[in-house]
């Protein structure tokens, strides 16, 4: 979504949320699947609110990680990724540095909000409640377990 679209949240939205919450609650792997354009991935983005997270962590140079992040940040716990034809082993390390990333904004806006040390973490992702991956039909059958 750009900064001049508004989503607006349907009944399918409704239904797509109510699925995340229940594979969040009993630890399910779920497949939402459908045709091509009826906003599968715009909805995973938005329930992952994964437009302001992805500037967050999209950062170039150490001095600018966290600058811009909010107290919004504490609240993501979703994460979302478009999966590419690759290895399972590459996706892992890929999403791994997603959550590492995010991580490290979530440590230094906490540093900078009770001025002291910032804590990271590596690849545990802790506070992490669901992964959404887009696009599963470009994986192999070995990379979704």
């Amino acid at each position: 979504m750009n900064n001049t679209s508004t989503f607006i949240e349907t009944k399918e939205y409704k239904r797509f949320a109510e699925f995340c919450d229940a594979c969040i609650k009993y630890r399910y792997m779920g497949v939402c699947y459908g045709l091509p354009g009826v906003g599968k991935t715009l909805s995973s983005r938005y329930y992952a609110n994964w437009d302001y997270l992805e500037k967050q962590i999209s950062y170039r140079h150490s001095e600018s990680i966290g600058v811009h992040a909010d107290e919004k940040i504490f609240d993501c716990h979703t994460l979302f990724y478009t999966a590419p034809a690759v290895s399972a082993s590459r996706m892992t390390n890929e999403i791994g540095l997603i959550d590492s990333k995010l991580n490290m904004v979530k440590a230094v806006y906490q540093s900078m909000v009770t001025e002291e040390e910032p804590q990271f973490t590596v690849n545990s992702f802790e506070g992490i409640n669901l992964l959404i991956i887009d696009e599963i039909d470009r994986l192999k059958l070995q990379s979704l377990e």
